[in-house]
């Protein structure tokens, strides 16, 4: 389905492996006799951006049900009781005392295909005590990943293990449902049910996992591990990384609207509500666990992105930010300057390197608001354009910025663009403050080498 939709109507050829560059493959081609040319797509010329797909290992198979009795205490001994900084080190320790399980995060990008995870341990990887995998696992050119000519790692086998949003969806599903409904026998036919679901949706690929051994592994979309991309590019040691925050419905607060968000935290002012309120996704990379509980599957994985130090000051610092630009109308559009990244051997990252992360939050400011005629967005009868908590009244567009992927219509998804273009636009020699302090450089600034 996914050749199909996305990559047969642009003429891509089907069951090719991806490399660089023509002239990467050419070597290939020289010293692998089984190779030809026309086993490889690459980019065009002119393109020089390098594509990156994210998946997560889920485990073996067969070891799959052993594996999810043993992430349940981990749960218990990782998390704790939650509202808390954590350090990877701590929650690494109390993976590897029940068992070495976790979920692993891989890596796919046209010069190699692998896993940044390490132990650290001179131990394998388990699965409830049970030998299975040896980390870190050797890395592998895309061509070299897959066991069989008719079984390649394709380009469209790469975006398909990393993209199965269907897949999270159903299983968010059952299993909070699962969750929920801990006893009795419609329970355990509710978990019986959500474990035949998962085996359904998750992707299985023999992997060489180094001289002659193969291991068929169950993989599913990079978003069950992390959803920002932010620590993979950490990994990369890539300088400067632009983050965009689409918001869900409960990304701040139990809300997505960051201008309701803003005044329940008192201006953004009030750290204690601001940091239990925002984005999991955001508070993670810097060791937040946020409200985390016993059983929350979400707050076990995000609680191993902790890759930059100093969360506490440096959310703080995002706070204040984020404050200042909607008191001044604009787009929240921040940058973390200098942040130090720590040890995290779930993601491979080191420390004695910096990153400055821009994050762009979409919200709908009111300085965009004001550029809207009534004749653009008609507003609901007796009303203004926006309502008290920053939201478009006509309720064709009522959701912007906050769409459903699953369901935008043409209305939003044009408002959307022209927001977009408008952001950009608007802080491209920078944003200041209300006293003209300036809080963010402007993309113009980002852009400059």
């Amino acid at each position: 389905m996914n050749y199909r939709c996305f990559y047969k109507p642009l003429g891509i050829p089907r069951n090719k492996f991806f490399a660089s560059s023509k002239a990467k493959v050419a070597a290939l081609v020289s010293a692998n006799k089984g190779l030809k040319e026309g086993d490889f797509i690459v980019p065009r010329e002119e393109v020089k951006a390098v594509p990156i797909a994210n998946f997560g290992m889920l485990a073996p198979e067969g070891l799959y049900e052993d594996f999810l009795k043993v992430v349940s205490k981990f749960e218990a001994e990782s998390i704790g009781s939650g509202n808390q900084f954590l350090k990877p080190k701590n929650v690494l320790m109390a993976r590897q005392n029940n068992g070495g399980v976790t979920y692993v995060p891989f890596i796919a990008s046209p010069d190699a295909v692998g896993s940044p995870y390490s132990l650290n341990s001179s131990g394998p990887m388990t699965i409830n005590y049970s030998p299975a995998l040896q980390f870190p696992m050797p890395s592998a050119e895309p061509w070299a990943w897959g066991p069989t000519k008719a079984d390649r790692f394709s380009i469209e086998l790469a975006s398909s293990i990393s993209s199965s949003f269907l897949q999270l969806m159903v299983l968010s599903k059952i299993k909070g449902r699962s969750r929920r409904n801990k006893t009795g026998t419609f329970s355990g036919i509710r978990s019986w049910f959500s474990l035949q679901i998962e085996k359904r949706w998750t992707q299985k690929y023999e992997v060489n996992t180094g001289g002659n051994s193969k291991e068929s592994l169950l993989f599913v979309d990079g978003g069950l591990v992390d959803t920002s991309g932010v620590c993979t590019l950490v990994f990369r040691k890539v300088p400067k990384i632009f983050f965009i925050m689409n918001v869900g419905s409960n990304d701040v607060g139990n809300t997505s609207c960051y201008m309701e968000f803003h005044r329940k935290t008192a201006q953004s002012t009030n750290f204690e509500l601001w940091i239990k309120g925002f984005c999991n996704v955001i508070t993670s990379l810097f060791g937040y666990v946020g409200d985390a509980e016993v059983g929350n599957e979400d707050a076990l994985i995000s609680i191993l992105n902790h890759v930059f130090d100093d969360g506490e000051a440096r959310l703080k610092e995002l706070m204040n930010g984020m404050g200042k630009l909607v008191e001044a109308g604009h787009p929240l559009i921040y940058t973390l300057k200098g942040l130090d990244v720590i040890d995290n051997p779930y993601w491979g990252t080191v420390e004695g390197h910096k990153v400055d992360l821009t994050i762009y939050f979409a919200n709908l400011p009111e300085n965009f608001a004001r550029e809207i005629s009534s004749a653009t967005a008609p507003p609901a009868p007796g009303k203004q354009i926006l309502d008290g908590n920053g939201r478009f009244t006509n309720k064709k567009i009522q959701s912007v910025p906050e769409v459903d992927v699953r369901g935008v219509n043409s209305e939003e998804m044009n408002m959307m663009g022209y927001l977009g273009s408008w952001a950009v636009k608007e802080s491209w020699n920078g944003l200041r403050a209300q006293d003209g302090s300036v809080i963010f450089d402007g993309f113009n600034e980002f852009f400059t080498v």
